[in-house]
């Protein structure tokens, strides 16, 4: 419940912020899922877990031409829907080296053209911070990855994720942390 409230919590935000932005062009929203792995140490104990169970929520927000400031949520979840929860927000800029408009749209007088790449890679890196729940600690450090994006169509594109990140928590606590993810991402 916990979790969901933190959740509801972001796309509240993220709403108020998009409907208050002045500079609302190429902008995106996605919703991912997919599995995680998860190294951990403290102290001399260390434990690892995998599982798929990883979901991601998060909007883009076009800077330059080829640059991204994303704000996102993470879950992770132990038995797919239920068990152990970790869970944070991510702040980053991604990087695409084509250009960041995956879907573009022109309209001149009476033509229209639609231009959607087939795959738009792209490298990321940010900060994440995460909740760890049967630990009762906040681990926090940095994060990159990459993935690629394919455009379906107009609204639509498909993508795919994979996330690197380095967290250290309290106690001399360090996490390992990958998630790989693919998901819809609505275009507007």
């Amino acid at each position: 419940m916990k979790v969901l409230m933190m959740l509801l919590r972001l796309i509240l935000c993220s709403s108020i912020f998009l409907l208050t932005s002045n500079n609302s062009y190429a902008n995106k929203l996605s919703l991912g899922i997919g599995g995680y792995s998860v190294d951990a140490n403290v102290g001399n104990e260390a434990t690892n877990i995998t599982n798929i169970g990883a979901y991601k929520i998060q909007y883009h927000s076009k800077i330059e031409e080829q640059f991204e400031l994303i704000l996102g949520y993470t879950v992770l979840i132990e038995q797919i829907y239920k068990g152990d929860k970790s869970f944070g927000p991510f702040i980053g800029f991604s990087y695409y080296p084509f250009g960041s408009n995956t879907v573009s749209h022109s309209k001149v007088s009476n033509i229209s053209i639609l231009n959607i790449k087939q795959l738009n890679p792209y490298i990321y890196t940010g900060f994440s911070q995460r909740q760890y729940q049967s630990v009762k600690a906040t681990y926090s450090g940095f994060s990159f990855g990459g993935g690629a994006e394919l455009g379906l169509n107009k609204a639509i594109s498909l993508f795919s994720d994979f996330q690197y990140g380095l967290l250290e928590g309290p106690n001399a606590g360090e996490a390992t942390e990958i998630t790989a993810v693919a998901g819809i991402m609505y275009n507007y």
